[in-house]
């Protein structure tokens, strides 16, 4: 009890005069020589228990010859609260089901629950055993549950992934520069107003108007952005794509026929006589004919030059023989 007591005196003595007191200090002295503000008024109303007394960033206690001493024990910063931070968020999920089908629809309607919607679905295969490829837009918090709510439906999760993107300072600077074009619009139109009542030239206003034209259009770009990167970060994405399960898929097809088989051979046999039969009609009846007016109009006049030149030939030969 008494020790307690003449710590409590000890305490107040340093605050009143830091030069007088007998301690032994261990912690670093400010400009000033005594203790900072933060250790005063902890040491004035921290609490004593077992021979210590608590101070921000230390402790006095008694050793073992009754001698007191400042004790360093750095306490842990407080931690500050995190900032409201834009942030994109895009999860992949790719899973193998029974049935692929029942398993789509299932996620489409547990996103009207999570309140999100289908911002796409692709299917493509026979009825049964299709592939589906779904794109969910769902609120940023409900993200996490929906992919565990999706896995709960798959028969084997192929593969997944989370990707983050933190546009908070992106954002920011957009934002600023939007309120900076902002202030230059109310400037100009200001300057504006007072250039048509002082009756300024047309050449001057109109160079004030297209300059507002521009800075206006500069605002709705970056508003655009912004409100892009709004819907982005508040709601998140998740790309998911299942594909039938390698167990459910018969190893025979079921809907085999023979008869349909033969069927099938036999159409496409007549198909191939049928076109081989039009080859032969369109040889006969179209090339044929073009054929011999080819022949007929360039091979008749090439053959009577050539019987020409050939008599010609043997009538020279004959002169000169004589």
């Amino acid at each position: 009890m008494w020790s307690k007591i003449s710590f409590i005196i000890l305490a107040a003595a340093m605050v009143g005069c830091d030069e007088s007191s007998k301690l032994s200090r261990t912690t670093a002295p400010n400009a000033d020589g005594g203790w900072s503000a933060t250790g005063r008024e902890a040491m004035e109303s921290g609490a004593v228990a077992d021979g210590r007394f608590a101070m921000a960033g230390g402790f006095i206690s008694n050793d073992a010859s009754g001698a007191r001493a400042m004790t360093l024990e750095l306490a842990p910063l407080p931690v500050q609260p995190p900032a409201d931070r834009k942030l994109i968020r895009t999860a992949y999920l790719n899973f193998t089901a029974k049935d692929t089908e029942a398993a789509a629809q299932q996620i489409e309607a547990l996103a009207e629950q999570w309140g999100g919607f289908i911002a796409r679905v692709d299917g493509r295969g026979d009825p049964g055993f299709k592939h589906y490829t779904l794109v969910v837009r769902l609120p940023g918090r409900q993200l996490d549950a929906a992919r565990a709510a999706v896995k709960a439906l798959a028969a084997r999760v192929v593969g997944e992934s989370v990707e983050t993107q933190d546009v908070t300072d992106a954002f920011a600077d957009l934002e600023a520069r939007r309120i900076a074009l902002e202030t230059t619009e109310g400037e100009l139109l200001e300057l504006l107003g007072e250039s048509r009542e002082s009756g300024r030239k047309l050449d001057d206003i109109m160079a004030l108007y297209d300059k507002l034209t521009d800075v206006r259009a500069k605002i709705e770009q970056i508003q655009g952005r912004l409100n892009v990167m709004a819907d982005q970060a508040a709601y998140s994405t998740l790309q998911i794509q299942i594909s039938p399960d390698a167990l459910a898929v018969p190893v025979i097809d079921e809907k085999w026929s023979a008869t349909a088989t033969t069927r099938e051979s036999a159409r496409r046999l007549v198909t191939a006589l049928q076109g081989m039969a039009d080859i032969g009609i369109r040889f006969v009846v179209l090339i044929l004919p073009i054929a011999l007016i080819v022949a007929i109009v360039i091979g008749l006049p090439g053959y009577l030059i050539l019987r020409l030149s050939q008599r010609f030939a043997r009538k020279s030969e004959k002169r000169a023989a004589a």
